[in-house]
């Protein structure tokens, strides 16, 4: 006999319908990297300033100072000559270089040496390679110093005036190639130029 198919029960499990997926959506390859903005151009910084030129160093000099009457504007008056600058040189004693902190003026031996300020005399006397030197205080923080003099004609603590004979050119001191003043001027206990001191009158006056 042939099987009668039986009915399912109301209420029976049905089966789940299965939902379609829909396909993936395509994931579009993202381009090349964005390149990296360029660094911004670096400005050259401005050059320093260079600093203003010093000005001329002042003194109370003879020129512009009262003095003895008929007293000299320079250093030396009589006739004389420059041989040797302020700076770096070959020593004529030692024949090594060596930092020259004056100048040097040749001159007869004997020849008058003037103050070429106002001032107290602050050494006069005999110190080593200097020979006869005298220091004399023109006030402002200024000192002059007179070097290898062959005589002495000051004492110290004496007051001078612009134009006083402080001794004479001599060759005292360190060997010498000759009779010569050497002439130091000191600024606030440092050596400066004597050439450029504004109004210095050195010799020939």
């Amino acid at each position: 006999p042939v099987a009668t198919p039986r009915a399912i029960p109301s209420g029976a499990i049905q089966p789940t319908p299965v939902t379609p997926v829909a396909p993936a959506t395509p994931v579009t390859p993202a381009g090349p990297p964005a390149r990296p903005a360029p660094p911004a151009p670096q400005v050259a910084p401005a050059p320093p300033t260079p600093p203003a030129a010093p000005a001329p160093e002042r003194i109370q000099l003879s020129n512009d100072a009262p003095k003895l009457e008929g007293a000299p504007s320079a250093v030396i008056a009589a006739p004389a000559r420059f041989t040797s600058g302020y700076g770096y040189r070959t020593s004529p004693s030692t024949n090594e270089i060596a930092f020259h902190e004056g100048i040097d003026i040749a001159a007869a031996r004997g020849t008058p040496v003037h103050t070429p300020g106002a001032g107290i005399v602050t050494f006069a006397g005999v110190r080593g390679s200097y020979g006869r030197v005298v220091e004399v205080d023109l006030g402002e923080n200024y000192r002059v110093r007179f070097g290898h003099l062959n005589d002495i004609s000051v004492v110290q603590g004496e007051a001078l005036k612009a134009g006083d004979t402080v001794g004479t050119v001599g060759a005292s001191g360190r060997p010498a190639t000759g009779p010569h003043l050497h002439f130091e001027v000191l600024k606030d206990g440092k050596h400066i130029d004597p050439e450029a001191v504004a109004g210095l009158v050195l010799f020939g006056g």
